[in-house]
């Protein structure tokens, strides 16, 4: 296990034993306390973006291109999966730099319009289904994020309108919340997998690699910092720098 995923864990733990703190008199310490391990690394260095010709390699698989079927994705044939997780949650991920769990967890009417301007709006709305977590990261992260011109020229308002007519509350009813009621560890998991079947996993990429890629391209265009924050979803103050290896000419 990497030394941030059981970070994660010592602070699940920790967050308990402070739970247990505030409501049993027989618990009088968290013995988790400043107990994760220090992380040595540059935190941009965690992630690296996908470069141009891995995107390729990525969106010429037959998932996007045409596949067998939703459980036989990984062979070539007449169906692209238009209408399945598969498909969107990498594009969404390529066109809006979002986290996995933000766009796993999208409702329909989160897909909204205003005065012929597409957007997505990342909020903390509760959900019919009360398993499902719809809490973001940071205060800063709930945001409202144009919807690129090419995901609707890939058919995007035309899945959310067959969505919507279908009576579906999320985009995609089909992702199932883990122990922790979020719906991103399960698409985590298909995702490296994927990434594995067309040759290109290695250690420092993996879904979240859309979030520095997409980050890496709003600075190559000369977007201003403040809109990149906003549209990230991160305080002004916040973490930018971690995301992404600076402006290059790749992109």
């Amino acid at each position: 296990m990497s030394v941030i995923n059981i970070n994660k864990q010592i602070t699940i733990i920790s967050n308990l034993f402070d739970w247990l703190l505030a409501h049993y008199d027989a618990v009088t310490t968290n013995p988790f306390v400043k107990s994760t391990i220090t992380v040595k690394t540059v935190a941009r260095d965690e992630r690296d973006p996908f470069t141009v010709d891995e995107l390729h390699t990525i969106f010429a698989a037959p998932i996007f291109t045409g596949c067998e079927s939703e459980r036989r994705w990984q062979i070539a044939g007449n169906t692209v999966l238009r209408s399945s997780a598969k498909f969107w949650v990498p594009l969404l991920g390529l066109y809006t730099g979002a986290r996995l769990n933000e766009i796993c967890k999208l409702r329909v009417r989160d897909v909204r319009s205003d005065e012929d301007i597409s957007y997505i709006d990342i909020n903390t709305d509760k959900h019919d289904d009360l398993s499902i977590d719809p809490g973001v990261k940071t205060s800063a992260s709930s945001r409202q994020v144009p919807v690129h011109p090419d995901l609707n020229r890939f058919g995007f308002a035309e899945f959310v309108a067959a969505r919507r007519d279908a009576g579906c509350e999320r985009l995609f009813p089909e992702l199932k919340p883990d122990a922790y009621v979020k719906l991103s560890d399960r698409f985590g998991k298909h995702f490296a997998r994927f990434l594995k079947f067309i040759g290109i996993k290695r250690d420092k990429i993996d879904f979240h690699s859309f979030r520095h890629t997409w980050t890496d391209a709003c600075r190559n265009s000369r977007m201003s910092l403040e809109v990149i924050y906003a549209l990230k979803g991160e305080a002004l103050q916040g973490t930018l720098a971690r995301y992404g290896h600076g402006k290059t000419d790749s992109i």
